[in-house]
């Protein structure tokens, strides 16, 4: 089985090393900014996971940072000292705040 700690720096590690997003999707896939020079990556003519390719550039850095969270909950909940048992409210607040998180000024 694989440890999920070290999937999830495995996997931000890739995503890391990608173009920046985000992508977006029109009658092309395009990575990176305009103003970086846009790089095709696929045609949804003539490749049907088009959408998908697009959207993952920015999902999967997201759903680490969900995952993330809630493994970093779970350890709190399970120290000596934890006072409070794991709540399934407090997943879904986690899990909403690494997926929408808070803009920082």
């Amino acid at each position: 089985m694989t440890d999920p700690r070290a999937w999830l720096d495995e996997a931000q590690r890739l995503a890391g090393n990608a173009t920046p997003g985000p992508w977006w999707e029109d009658d092309q896939i395009w990575a990176g900014r305009v103003e970086d020079g846009a790089t095709i990556i696929a045609h949804p003519e003539t490749d049907p996971d088009a959408t998908f390719i697009a959207a993952a550039r920015t999902d999967l850095p997201r759903a680490l940072s969900a995952l993330r969270a809630v493994l970093d909950l779970c350890d709190r909940s399970n120290r000596p000292n934890a006072t409070k048992l794991l709540h399934p409210g407090d997943v879904r607040r986690v899990i909403k705040e690494a997926l929408n998180p808070v803009e920082t000024k």
